[in-house]
C-alpha cells in the first residue's frame, strides 16, 4: 500500500498523526491557497466550525476519498461530495466533555460564578448565600447514540 496524503487544517491534527507510518500529513490553511501537495491528498480533515468555503475546496482535490470531519454535524456536506467520496463524522467523540461541561455550567449556575465574577471584576466583595448540587439529582439527556466511537463515526451516505 502506497503513502496516503491527509490534509489537516490545525497543529493538533499534524501532531497526531506526524509518527503514523505511510501517512503523509500535509497542513493547508482554511482560508488561504492550498499548498501544492492538496493536488495527491486521499483524506481531508476540514476545521472543527468548517465555513461553507471547506465545503467548496473538496472541488479541488482529485484524489480525495474520505472527508473525515471533527464534530457529529455533518448537514453542511451530507449530498455535497463526489461519487466516491466517503463523509464520516464524529459522533460521539465530544459525548463526554458536552456531558462534563453541563455539569460545570450547573455548578455555576448554582453556585452564582457570574455574579461573583461581575462583582469581582467591579472590585467589590459580594457575599451571599448560593445554591448547591449536594443532594440533587442531575439528568443529563442528549440526542444521539449511547456509545463514543471517537472520530470513527459510521460513514455517511454522499
Amino acid at each position: 500500500m502506497g503513502q496516503i496524503t491527509v490534509l489537516v487544517p490545525e497543529d493538533e491534527g499534524e501532531a497526531a498523526l506526524a509518527d503514523v507510518e505511510g501517512v503523509e500529513v500535509v497542513r493547508y490553511d482554511p482560508d488561504g491557497a492550498l499548498p501544492e501537495a492538496a493536488a495527491r491528498a486521499q483524506v481531508l480533515v476540514p476545521p472543527f466550525l468548517p465555513q461553507t468555503s471547506s465545503v467548496e475546496v473538496v472541488e479541488r482535490l482529485p484524489e480525495l476519498r474520505l472527508v473525515q470531519l471533527l464534530t457529529a454535524g455533518a448537514e453542511a456536506w451530507v449530498g455535497r461530495l463526489p461519487a466516491g467520496v466517503t463523509l464520516s463524522d464524529c459522533r460521539g467523540a465530544h459525548s463526554g466533555a458536552t456531558a462534563e461541561w453541563i455539569v460545570g455550567a450547573l455548578i455555576s449556575v448554582y453556585r452564582h460564578f457570574p455574579q461573583f465574577v461581575r462583582a469581582q471584576d467591579a472590585g467589590r466583595w459580594d457575599y451571599h448565600v448560593t445554591d448547591t448540587l449536594a443532594g440533587k439529582r442531575v439528568l443529563i439527556v442528549a440526542p444521539g447514540t449511547s456509545r463514543s466511537t471517537p472520530c470513527a463515526g459510521s460513514p455517511r451516505s454522499r
